[in-house]
């Protein structure tokens, strides 16, 4: 319970001690009531009823309990004492100062409901021991409270810093005994330097220091300093126990792990240890005090000290068919043997095609594709270069490609430029990053020329700003006043400072994509010239399938991406455009960045985009929306911290939570819905202050779910994030989810001939023979039955 002083000045009455101990117990505060000398007895009295707190715990306490109506009541009960002016000689103010620093906020009568409210959405953690001390005044005329220096020779304030809006688990309360035994261990070495710095880090969150004041005071991350908090919160003084292992694990970089290694390599004698070898406790101690690690992890030290890794166990072949989805928190899959043989690597890929078979993937970034488009990649095509797309008798300087090149001149290219309404395609960059390098070489300009994309606070790619450097290129931002809004206006002063030569939009990260002819417009407006280019790399099946606008039609002059996101497709990349000169400038700088274009690949998309026109892509684009959208809501509704509601969650396929908001950490729900049979990716993203998770509906939607499909996900995902159900029960429903439906679209498989022609392809690379020597291994197959991966 929060322990607060009230002081009055010419003392409380045993009246009003009652009164004020019963206002704070009902907000469930325990509340002390004292006399004060501000200013002496009337007509000196400072006329203040001063409630001396914490203030930040205090502050937040009333934000996660009654919120500003409990602290107005509070705050009038405290003013109706001494409202009589013939009593008192004038109506008191109260105020509220922290027992620590010069930090006071002023409420005289008065106040209006939204200054209460925008006190509880103020973060005075910020405002730590740096910071001179300051009164806080409601300024009516701006609406918002500032912060008077009341030091400064001149009158100045500051504005308060908004408090995140999830700022990570506040500490519990800590009881008298509790902050002693705190005091004793940041006041005197504890004998270890984990204990010490994790004690320093509950300490000040007790004192009202926030998570990011707390970071720059310890040099720990604003991640692993609310990791912290949540452990002691859950387990007490256990969390700071160097061997704890419980809660929010430690995730050591791998720059931290190659560094321990070293350390690892040298005798303890040169670090002035008197052992012969390394122990965990000395190791720890020595990895954390001289920072080569920033908190121990038991798993990593573990590791480190352990001689040798045993061999896998072999799964019992008995053991329930899900479990291979039992892996809990910190789950990071296995060495498979010390000296793996073929079998055990064919039994690792069994085993990871059967839990596939049984899991959903919710991952935005990734997609499946049908067995047929898969095949190209099995087969000789994968082995050949191919350069000569315009088929002329001069340029068959590698022969290998020459009877199979047809598919992606006759049927991938041609396909391409029909759903991109482009004439010009190209089919050769491997991936959306080398899509985007062979893009900014051929269309930013020469070294010293600038390019504009997005800001990464609108989503914009991590890689772009990067690579343009790496090319000589300077690089602008693009962004807007929050995550999901681009100032257009600001674009177009931009352009029209900095003269790009091209605007690259690389939203990867996004839940709003912009509007990409209102960008065109405004930019427009004050460079004719300037060329816009749009990476649908996670939009491509959206595109293509009609579902989002195509980029050409709003005015770009080209756009490209990945073919694995929302398109249904291999790992490889396109570009398109309408432009006679862009499309010769990307062809000029795709022969010297881009060797073999992965001709297998190019095959298999040209089958995937065969799929896509004739079996339902543009219904598929369409039912990736409607399922997102309904996911959304159907988890916002189960109570799930889901991003954006306000604006109706999102506009794609992309869905944001924020699970640190009911206390669990993104990687721990990660965990638990692994363990569910949901994939999912969870990373750091716009606007969120620490790693939420980032979910996609379009491999699920390509497997075949729909409309009510959504509702039982939902369920399975809200239950695993949860732990409100076991494991192995939620995993047999997602299993028997996947099971039920059939990915969409799709080449009838079934169909005679095709599936036999599929079958000898298939076996004929397996054997090393042609399709049509296959005939016996066959037939023992077709007529056998082919063995189900669970037998």
């Amino acid at each position: 319970m929060n322990r607060v002083r009230v002081l009055l000045d010419t003392g409380p009455s045993a009246a009003e001690v009652r009164r004020i101990e019963r206002a704070f117990a009902e907000v469930g505060m325990e509340a002390v009531a004292e006399g004060h000398s501000y200013g002496g007895p009337p007509p000196t009295s400072a006329f203040l009823i001063v409630v001396n707190a914490c203030l930040s715990p205090f502050l937040a306490a009333f934000a996660a309990g009654p919120g500003a109506p409990g602290l107005a009541g509070v705050v009038q009960t405290l003013l109706d004492m001494r409202a009589d002016e013939r009593t008192w000689g004038k109506r008191h103010g109260v105020r509220l100062e922290d027992s620590r620093t010069g930090l006071a906020v002023a409420l005289p009568p008065g106040v209006p409901p939204a200054a209460y409210e925008a006190l509880l959405e103020a973060d005075l953690g910020d405002l730590d021991r740096a910071t001179p001390a300051a009164l806080l005044d409601w300024d009516a005329l701006l609406g918002r409270w500032s912060a008077r220096l009341t030091t400064a020779v001149e009158p100045i304030s500051r504005r308060l810093p908004v408090r995140r809006r999830v700022g990570g688990p506040a500490i519990r309360q800590l009881s008298e005994a509790e902050l002693g035994r705190l005091w004793r261990l940041v006041s005197r070495p504890p004998g270890s330097a984990v204990t010490w710095q994790r004690a320093k880090v509950v300490m000040l969150a007790a004192t009202g220091w926030n998570a990011a004041s707390i970071s720059q005071r310890v040099l720990m991350s604003e991640r692993r300093v609310r990791a912290v908090i949540a452990n002691f919160n859950r387990d007490g003084f256990d969390s700071l126990a160097p061997g704890y292992d419980r809660g929010d694990p430690v995730e050591p970089s791998v720059e931290e792990e190659r560094e321990a290694l070293r350390v690892l390599a040298r005798p303890p004698a040169e670090f002035g240890l008197d052992q012969p070898e390394w122990t965990r406790g000395a190791l720890t101690q020595l990895l954390v005090s001289n920072g080569v690690v920033e908190d121990a992890d038991p798993a990593l030290i573990a590791s480190l000290i352990r001689p040798a890794i045993p061999p896998r166990k072999r799964r019992d072949r008995a053991a329930p068919e899900h479990r291979g989805d039992q892996a809990g928190p910190g789950f990071r899959g296995g060495p498979m043997t010390q000296t793996p043989t073929v079998q055990d690597i064919l039994q690792t890929l069994l085993e990871n095609e059967h839990q596939a078979r049984r899991t959903l993937n919710l991952v935005p970034s990734e997609n499946a594709m049908s067995g047929l488009a898969k095949l190209p990649l099995l087969l000789d095509t994968y082995h050949r270069y191919f350069f000569n797309e315009e088929l002329s008798d001069e340029r068959w300087h590698f022969r290998g490609a020459a009877l199979a090149a047809d598919v992606e001149t006759a049927v991938t290219l041609p396909l391409l430029r029909e759903l991109a309404d482009a004439p010009h395609v190209s089919v050769r960059p491997l991936s959306g990053l080398n899509a985007m390098t062979v893009v900014l070489a051929a269309l930013g300009g020469p070294p010293g020329s600038t390019v504009v994309t997005v800001d990464q606070g609108n989503g914009g790619h991590y890689a772009t700003p990067d690579i343009a450097g790496r090319l000589g290129q300077r690089v602008a931002t693009i962004g807007g006043p929050d995550p999901h809004t681009i100032d257009y206006r600001a674009a177009a002063r931009l352009v029209a400072e900095r003269r790009p030569g091209l605007i690259y939009v690389d939203q990867s990260n996004c839940l709003f994509p912009l509007d990409v002819a209102e960008l065109v417009r405004h930019v427009r407006e004050v460079d004719e010239d300037v060329v816009v280019h749009v990476d649908v790399s996670h939009w491509m099946g959206l595109v293509l399938g009609r579902a989002f606008p195509n980029p050409l039609d709003c005015g770009a002059d080209s756009f490209g991406g990945s073919t694995h996101k929302t398109f249904p497709g291999p790992q490889k990349a396109v570009f398109c455009t309408r432009r006679d000169d862009l499309a010769e400038r990307f062809g000029q700088a795709q022969d010297y960045l881009i060797s073999s274009h992965h001709f297998g690949a190019t095959l298999s998309l040209g089958l995937a985009l065969v799929e896509f026109r004739d079996f339902g892509g543009p219904g598929y684009a369409r039912a990736v929306l409607d399922n997102t959208r309904r996911f959304a809501r159907n988890l916002h509704e189960r109570g799930l911290p889901v991003e954006a509601a306000g604006r109706g969650f999102t506009a794609g396929h992309q869905i944001w939570l924020d699970t640190q908001a009911v206390g669990l950490p993104a990687r721990v729900a990660a965990d638990r819905l692994y363990a569910a049979g949901l994939r999912v990716n969870f990373q750091d993203l716009p606007g969120i202050a620490h790693q939420a998770l980032r979910v996609g509906l379009n491999e699920p939607t390509y497997r075949g779910l729909r409309g009510g499909d959504m509702d039982e996900l939902a369920g399975i995902f809200a239950d695993a994030v949860r732990a409100e159900r076991s494991p192995g029960e939620l995993a047999a429903r997602t299993a028997r989810l996947r099971a039920a439906r059939r990915s969409s679209p799709a080449f009838p498989v079934e169909s005679d001939p095709l599936a036999e022609t599929a079958l000898r392809l298939c076996l004929g690379a397996l054997l090393d023979r042609s399709p049509t020597d296959v005939g016996a291994a066959l037939d023992s197959l077709t007529g056998a039955g082919v063995p189900a991966l669970a037998d």
